[in-house]
């Protein structure tokens, strides 16, 4: 034998691993939200994967993520917790909204004249239907707001008199035109934007004059303004709704409010809290504000205080009926469906409300629907919207149609990949693989020597 074994020696590598991982390869276990947020970057790049299964998804993020230590069932958890997975097994409450005829409705839509009516069916409740046919771009009907409420982020530009008190309208300031039309306030710092607004202001005097000493109707201005305070803070749009809601249900001598707003869609928000994504944690939380806000309302009605179960019904029926923060009665009868046949415009003065428009030609008899999310979304994330916020998987005529086309897409995906997979299989048994049989050699107490892996080094001799 040589006395040199250096040239005697190979050292083969029996797989294709080019390097040992470095120490910033370490593993490590991701928080969910990085694993979220891993799954949104992939349907970004890839919206075909917004239908892949979790499987799927958890190959592709560890395929990105190598040093990511988790396992699919985590991923499949984290996703379901946060509403991304879409299934009859997740929690809806549409089954317990609850509607009756709206009074006086005829009054507002003019059913004499009107090309809809009011219907109730057992599957959607109430809704609206075409009593004649309907030319796609006809003006159905136009309407002001039933409830204003001036949108939160506002509210302080409200405050400082920078935008209208009944509309929230941004204004730069008070010109000497303003105050010759008597646009503003004679007791306090706010102001409106128009005669009409201020008309139709019936809360302002009565919700902020009694810290000036001005006698009000059941209402604690001081604690008015706390709230105002608490919903800016916390940017709490429906729990000051619920406080003009309900302000305005106890000015009105006639009750009509208090019956028109009952009639609505009725859902208490701890029952659509239930449908969110919240950690025990952060429903603690959430609870305790609005606990806290319950409180505040009651200050500011200390005659007619509320019970917490009536304020949570008045938060969640808002929620689900308002449309540009504002309520509005004849809208509130459109239902859902992603194929729309209706559009909902905007009035350029929030105070004049809006008018709905016919997107095609509608047949007698056909239900009038709306969309309540965007329709520019996808499958998944209109279905994901719709139940979080309405209670509801949608099955109209759109989704049945896309999901049918993603169970395509999916079925492919899953064909190609198993012929990807017999096509590498076969493509490995065809390169040249050395083997090394290795005798089992038995140890002490009965162990077998720890047998070769293909992640290992194997040192053979050669003799030459």
């Amino acid at each position: 034998m040589s006395s040199d074994l250096s040239e005697e020696v190979q050292v083969l590598s029996l797989n294709d691993k080019e390097e040992e991982a470095k120490p910033q390869d370490e593993l490590v276990v991701p928080h969910v939200r990085q694993m979220v947020q891993a799954v949104i970057d992939l349907w970004k790049e890839d919206p075909d994967t917004e239908d892949a299964l979790v499987g799927e998804l958890y190959y592709l993020v560890k395929k990105k993520n190598p040093n990511w230590e988790f396992t699919e069932q985590q991923l499949e958890k984290t996703l379901k917790e946060h509403g991304f997975i879409v299934d009859q097994t997740l929690f809806t409450f549409a089954e317990q909204i609850t509607s009756t005829l709206t009074p006086n409705l005829s009054k507002i839509i003019k059913e004499e004249d009107a090309a809809f009516k009011v219907e109730f069916s057992e599957k959607s409740g109430k809704g609206l239907y075409a009593k004649r046919d309907i030319t796609k771009g006809e003006v159905l009907w136009k309407e002001e707001p039933f409830i204003m409420v001036p949108p939160i982020e506002l509210l302080r530009l409200v405050k400082h008199g920078k935008a209208c008190t009944y509309c929230g309208k941004p204004m730069v300031s008070m010109t000497t035109d303003r105050l010759l039309k008597g646009l503003d306030c004679n007791v306090c710092n706010e102001l409106w934007c128009s005669i009409g607004c201020k008309r139709k202001d019936l809360l302002h005097p009565q919700a902020k004059h009694g810290v000036y000493g001005i006698r009000t109707k059941g209402i604690n201005s001081k604690a008015w303004l706390a709230l105002e305070d608490f919903c800016i803070e916390n940017d709490w749009s429906s729990v000051y709704a619920a406080a003009i809601i309900y302000a305005r249900e106890i000015l009105d001598k006639s009750k009509n409010v208090y019956d028109q707003f009952h009639s609505m869609a009725k859902i208490s928000q701890t029952v659509r809290d239930q449908a969110s994504s919240l950690s025990e944690f952060e429903a603690s939380i959430h609870e305790g504000k609005l606990s806290e806000c319950h409180q505040l309302l009651n200050k500011c009605f200390p005659k007619k205080p509320i019970s917490y179960e009536t304020f949570m019904e008045y938060v969640g029926t808002y929620n689900i009926n308002n449309v540009d923060n504002c309520l509005f009665l004849v809208y509130a009868h459109l239902n859902h469906s992603c194929d729309r046949n209706v559009s909902i415009e905007l009035q350029p003065k929030r105070a004049d409300g809006l008018q709905v428009i016919a997107l095609r030609d509608i047949a007698a008899g056909e239900q009038l629907t709306t969309t309540y999310v965007s329709p520019t979304l996808s499958l998944q994330d209109r279905q994901r919207e719709l139940r979080l916020n309405w209670g509801f998987l949608c099955e109209c005529s759109r989704c049945l149609t896309e999901s049918k086309q993603r169970e395509k897409r999916r079925s492919s995906r899953n064909s190609t990949a198993e012929a990807d997979n017999r096509t590498e299989i076969r493509e490995m048994l065809k390169e040249e693989v050395v083997e090394f049989d290795i005798e089992e050699q038995k140890l002490e107490q009965g162990k077998r020597r720890r047998s070769v892996r293909f992640n290992e080094t194997v040192i053979a001799h050669s003799n030459k």
